[in-house]
């Protein structure tokens, strides 16, 4: 008996010893820990633990989903640790925005946010069914929105287009109940480009295929596609994208050389004197991230990230690893292994993804409720 005492009185000095763990030591672990959920766990241990502060330091993930599945995969361009969670009421949803860790998702005709690292969900009003006349469904090519869904500042921004002829623009604003639609006859010829709208400076951006500029004001209602900026840098583009950075607006163009994909990258800011798109060839401390639903730009907190152009893309022989664009030496390279090349062919593309900075939070039902004043 005397010795099982003293095995237990072992035992819980040595559980006791998780609780005094250096403060260095437990710096080093939480500074591991990237989503909430599991920073969460960690404070959950004890007392001690929940004291430590959870790093500040927020980074760009790329979410996947397939089109039709419960499971949302994670990857970091830096960590070779994806992460993945099951979310069965996203079993038919597509990815249209992310932005201040809340995805904008569509499931058919119905339009909702969800934040998947509090299972948080704000549903959006319905549109009229047969709202345009112009296209066999109720859903979005391309949509947007200004600020998390839980504060009075956010506006929804949903896009169609007919070709290069027609383009639909609805929008939707915190606590109304009805979509506002706007429908105009462009005034110069564009098809819309597949990437993410942006706002900037209180206006809604749209790229053309061929790098011209729409122009929506909400305010006023009025639709313009500037007779400026004509073209691409270049003829060969296979996509483009549009982001803004510090109050300017960015693009990316990616082309082709015969069969290489993503052979040539240009990045180019908008030069609102001439109204011309600038080649620049570094991006200082500042990284771009790349999808069809969300694109954006974010100053680098982590030493190497910075210069970068984060592409949506996986090695085929290493799916753990993000490809990125480094602009000082033209080549397409990867964090972890050995991963060089000038264009994108050895790689797979992700669908249905989007570029995602995870945020913890709780909110009352009056904030998840678009309805009410948050």
């Amino acid at each position: 008996m005397a010795n099982y005492k003293a095995k237990g009185e072992e035992l819980a000095d040595e559980v006791r010893d998780w609780a005094v763990l250096p403060t260095d030591i437990l710096n080093l672990i939480i500074s591991r820990l990237y989503f909430p959920a599991e920073i969460s766990r960690f404070h959950g241990v004890c007392t001690a633990w929940k004291s430590v502060p959870a790093p500040l330091v927020r980074s760009q993930w790329l979410m996947s989903k397939p089109p039709i599945g419960t499971r949302l995969n994670f990857f970091h361009p830096l960590y070779c640790k994806p992460y993945s969670m099951e979310i069965p009421e996203l079993e038919f949803a597509k990815v249209r925005f992310s932005k201040d860790g809340w995805l904008l998702m569509s499931d058919g005709d119905i339009n909702f946010f969800y934040n998947p690292f509090t299972r948080a969900k704000v549903e959006l009003p319905n549109l009229p069914q047969g709202y345009n006349g112009l296209f066999k469904n109720n859903r979005f090519k391309m949509m947007t929105f200004t600020a998390p869904p839980t504060s009075s500042d956010c506006a929804v921004f949903g896009v169609n287009s007919l070709f290069d002829e027609v383009i639909c623009i609805s929008t939707i604003v915190r606590g109304e109940g009805s979509w506002k639609i706007c429908r105009f006859q462009n005034n110069v010829p564009m098809f819309p480009s597949p990437c993410s709208p942006v706002i900037c400076n209180g206006l809604l951006y749209c790229l053309g295929r061929d790098g011209k500029l729409g122009v929506f004001d909400r305010e006023e209602g009025k639709w313009t596609v500037l007779d400026k900026p004509e073209k691409a840098p270049f003829n060969s583009v296979y996509e483009n994208f549009l982001m803004e950075c510090e109050g300017d607006i960015m693009s990316v163009f990616v082309g082709t050389e015969g069969f290489k994909r993503c052979a040539k990258v240009s990045v180019c800011r908008l030069d609102r004197l001439k109204m011309e798109w600038q080649e620049i060839k570094e991006l200082g401390d500042k990284m771009l991230f790349l999808s069809d639903s969300t694109c954006l730009s974010a100053t680098s907190h982590i030493p190497g990230m910075e210069n970068k152009i984060y592409f949506p893309v996986l090695p085929r022989l290493h799916g753990r690893y993000g490809v990125f664009y480094t602009l000082a030496t033209g080549m397409h390279q990867t964090f972890g292994i050995d991963f060089w090349s000038t264009d994108l062919g050895d790689t797979r593309e992700l669908l249905n993804c989007s570029w995602i900075e995870p945020r913890d939070g709780t909110y009352s039902e009056t904030q998840l409720d678009w309805l009410k004043n948050p």
